[in-house]
């Protein structure tokens, strides 16, 4: 009886001792890691996760991204700002806490989405802090980071200069806040400004304000600005001398519809470069109209301006071409008028009007061209692409230039966009003891009583360096809202001096 139950003692323990050795097994090896994570979440509690990813610098190496040294539980940790200097051209980033993988950041606009993959620096790190069973930190300096790796992200060196971009910016913010207090009743939608070196293309200076799209990139109507195209074909075609005398009585008879010049009792007898200076609309209408081309039977077949316009990158109305910008987006397309096929039409394009549409971009483009004595530059924004050594793997160029206005005409065009400066549109204007400016106004219409503003230039003018376009949506008139803010960026930046 005894043997008997002595038996059943044993295989009783020894069931549950191959129990015991089960479970451990369970325990151990096939639940491991259910159970150490279930401990180790009772035990750490994340404090941070810090997406490694690489830089934006302005050309000097200044880091524009926005990544600050912040502090969180005795951790210095870097941090992008989803807001930096020149917000509109480096763009955003969306983060995903729950995602694990490199996709848990991504670039959604601006050069952060363009070269998303580029500053993509690798899996995402986790700070992590231990805690005891009431959720207390068991020690201050008691932290744990997980999956630490090298920063695998490159760095992006663009054209822009810090220093130029923090004037344009304080500026744009001066004027937004004094614009009430001018009593003039405009309240502008928006803002956008581009400074461009004249000579290389290299853009220094972009920024945007009014909402998320980027201004600076995006066509409006486009208004007198666009009759610095009209004169240069009409001086290179000859049909059109700085001298010669016109009438303007403020009324022009068009297919039987009145139209006006923007000075309704008229600007009297003025020659052409008066005409320029004042952006009389009856005399660009009659120059205009020397520019237009006939078929056989005489009806109008274009016009010599529009050709002339698509070599800075105007396109037609119709077509779904984009300028070739890096940044150019769905909203950014220079267009023209797809025929020019009455006097309506020609009138329209000689003021810049109808379906003539540019950016403050492609603006500028025009101005830095006359600058630089008739030779074109492509924009420039991103020179090159680092790895984390600070060693370039790429850059980039816009080649050598190209002459799209003979030497002789370009002088007579640098007289003229002086002479509105001195006399004209933008009278006004304080030209500064650092150097003279040079430009165009435009008033554009665009279907709201309030016209959009331009002025678009550059300086100084006896060794030109600098070409700029300042866009006010729906300013109401380039003289009174354009001109002073150009004017304001344009000796804020010559007072930085030389730059490089």
């Amino acid at each position: 009886m005894d043997t008997k139950r002595v038996k059943i003692i044993r295989m009783v323990i020894s069931i549950l001792i191959f129990s015991l050795i089960g479970r451990l097994f369970s325990l151990s090896i096939l639940q491991h890691d259910e159970y150490s994570t279930k401990a180790y979440n009772q035990v750490s509690q994340e404090i941070k996760t810090y997406y490694p990813r690489g830089k934006i610098l302005d050309r000097y190496g200044i880091p524009l991204s926005g990544r600050n040294e912040i502090i969180e539980e005795n951790i210095i940790l870097p941090e992008y700002k989803q807001r930096n200097l020149a917000a509109h051209v480096i763009g955003d980033l969306q983060y995903n806490y729950n995602n694990n993988t490199v996709e848990g950041v991504k670039g959604i606009s601006g050069l952060q989405k363009i070269f998303d993959e580029e500053l993509n620096g690798g899996l995402p790190i986790k700070i992590l802090q231990y805690k005891d069973g009431r959720g207390q930190a068991i020690s201050q300096g008691d932290y744990y980071v997980y999956g630490d790796h090298l920063n695998q992200g490159k760095n992006i060196k663009v054209t822009l200069d810090y220093h130029i971009q923090k004037v344009i910016e304080k500026e744009i913010e001066s004027f937004v806040n004094e614009m009430p207090e001018n009593n003039i009743g405009i309240n502008p939608m928006g803002v956008a400004v581009v400074v461009m070196n004249v000579q290389n293309g290299e853009i220094l200076g972009m920024a945007s304000w009014g909402d998320e799209n980027n201004k600076a990139v995006q066509s409006f109507p486009f208004g007198s600005v666009f009759k610095t195209l009209v004169s240069a074909v009409a001086l290179e075609e000859g049909v059109v001398e700085l001298d010669e005398e016109f009438l303007c009585n403020g009324t022009i008879l068009i297919e039987n519809q009145m139209k006006h010049c923007h000075k309704t009792e008229g600007h009297g007898k003025l020659t052409f470069k008066e005409g320029f200076a004042q952006s009389c609309n009856s005399v660009f209408f009659e120059v205009a109209n020397r520019l237009t081309e006939y078929n056989p039977n005489g009806t109008i077949k274009g016009n010599k301006v529009i050709d002339f316009a698509r070599k800075f990158g105007f396109t037609l109305y119709d077509k779904t071409q984009l300028d070739s910008f890096i940044l150019s987006d769905k909203y950014s397309k220079n267009t023209l008028p797809d025929r020019i096929t009455c006097q309506m039409d020609v009138f329209n394009m000689a003021l810049g009007q109808g379906k003539i549409e540019a950016s403050p971009l492609i603006a500028t483009k025009i101005m830095a061209t006359i600058a630089n004595g008739g030779i074109m530059r492509e924009p420039l924004l991103v020179k090159e692409i680092l790895n984390q050594e600070g060693k370039s793997v790429e850059k980039f160029n816009n080649g050598n230039g190209e002459r799209v206005i003979s030497k002789q005409v370009n002088k007579k065009l640098q007289f003229l966009l002086r002479e509105v400066a001195i006399s004209g549109t933008a009278q006004g204007i304080n030209d500064s003891k650092y150097g003279n400016i040079a430009g165009k106004t435009g008033t554009a219409e665009n279907g709201t009583v309030n016209s959009h503003a331009w002025f678009s230039g550059y300086f100084p003018t006896d060794q030109p360096k600098y070409a700029m376009t300042v866009f006010v949506e729906q300013g109401k008139s380039g003289s009174r809202t354009a001109v002073p803010l150009f004017d304001g960026i344009a000796d804020e930046i010559l007072k930085l001096g030389q730059r490089n």
